[in-house]
């Protein structure tokens, strides 16, 4: 369906006009004093052949001749194994394929000129008055393959959890929106230069639940003051996400946005306290402007990689059971039992003054306790 819808908002099934000043909201149309209107929704018409097209069109949208629904394949081989009565392992190689996906290409790219400004960048096109011809193209591609690794406790001794690692693998040719509606590659000339990964390498989760064994079973007094306790908690690490580099301006004055600078060198991270990483995540220096404006930078696409989380939830229960199907429950519950200040992404826009700094930290303990009565 995006496909008709898309084509049905552009011109001339979608035409749009802009009133301008008005002196009364009750009726816009009657009172502009910009453009005048002889009666609503005039000048426009129901006939698309009666539409009265623009001395130079802004957008225009068309499709590739070799169109082709965009389609996925997935496959996964794993193997499991009981390690202990109610204990299983599983390993397994999971993986997936995109081709077709969506992709908007500018047909009218404006050429490079010796003159060449952002000023006359529109005289520069190649398709004199129109601006942005958009080709719809299916074309773009993802690749994924991950290794996986999980056990599930579902009974034993008191103990139920599971434990679930990834590490995996993903990449695309352009399938991130460059801000102008659709996907649009940075450097429409190398279309395939946009291969890059995105996502976390490593994604590690655990829960488990606990009944704490301590006098189970007895209708003592110590029993039901001492026992039927129970702990849980759950706990989740992963690497950082990708993180793409850009010179914050159009450098190539071809009105594409997205541009990227060189690099001089291999990337390295700030090591040491909090601190010292969020006040220069990176080492920025080995990013440099291209040396000549009429062309594209060197670095690929997500070359950096953000900063990693972890976090630990705990809780501590006790059912005080007084009838036959209802008990009264406390419970002491604890997010981020550790109090851990995960870092934000840092800045990766080089015209920024806070280019390479992370400015942001998120994740604090909170504790809440409650009584809850159950019938």
């Amino acid at each position: 369906m995006n496909v008709p819808m898309w084509n049905s908002e552009r011109i001339p099934w979608d035409p749009q006009a802009n009133g301008g000043q008005t002196r009364s909201l009750v009726d816009p149309w009657g009172t502009s004093t910009t453009i005048l209107y002889n009666a609503p929704p005039t000048p426009f018409s129901l006939d698309p052949n009666e539409f009265r097209y623009p001395s130079r069109i802004v957008n225009l949208l068309g499709y590739d001749p070799g169109w082709r629904t965009p389609y996925t394949a997935q496959w996964t081989l794993s193997i499991e194994r009981e390690w202990a009565r109610g204990v299983s392992i599983t390993t397994g190689y999971v993986a997936n394929r995109g081709l077709g996906f969506f992709q908007v290409f500018d047909g009218n790219v404006p050429l490079w000129a010796p003159n060449a400004t952002l000023g006359n960048a529109e005289m520069r096109r190649p398709i004199p008055g129109y601006g942005i011809v958009e080709i719809l193209q299916a074309r773009t591609r993802s690749w994924h393959d991950s290794f996986q690794l999980s056990s599930n406790i579902r009974r034993f001794k008191g103990l139920v959890g599971r434990f679930t690692y990834v590490y995996g693998k993903s990449l695309a040719v352009e399938a991130e929106d460059r801000g102008q509606g659709g996907n649009r590659p940075a450097n429409p000339l190398n279309v395939d230069g946009e291969k890059g990964e995105f996502g976390n390498r490593h994604t590690m989760r655990a829960f488990a639940v606990y009944d704490i064994p301590l006098l189970n079973g007895s209708n003592s007094l110590a029993a039901k003051l001492l026992g039927n306790w129970q702990v849980s908690g759950s706990f989740t690490a992963q690497s950082g996400n990708r993180l793409n580099v850009e010179l914050g301006e159009d450098w190539n004055l071809d009105l594409q946005p997205g541009d990227r600078p060189n690099v001089t060198g291999p990337i390295s991270y700030t090591s040491g306290s909090d601190d010292q990483r969020m006040a220069q995540f990176f080492d920025k220096s080995v990013f440099v402007n291209p040396a000549i404006r009429n062309t594209f930078g060197d670095l690929g696409r997500n070359a950096l990689v953000g900063p990693g989380s972890w976090d630990t939830d705990f809780a501590l229960l006790k059912n005080f059971p007084f009838q036959e199907g209802r008990f009264l429950q406390y419970r002491a519950e604890f997010y981020n039992l550790f109090n851990n200040n995960n870092l934000s992404n840092p800045n990766t826009n080089m015209r920024s003054a806070d280019f390479g700094r992370i400015l942001n930290r998120f994740g604090n303990r909170t504790m809440q306790m409650g009584i809850r009565f159950v019938f």
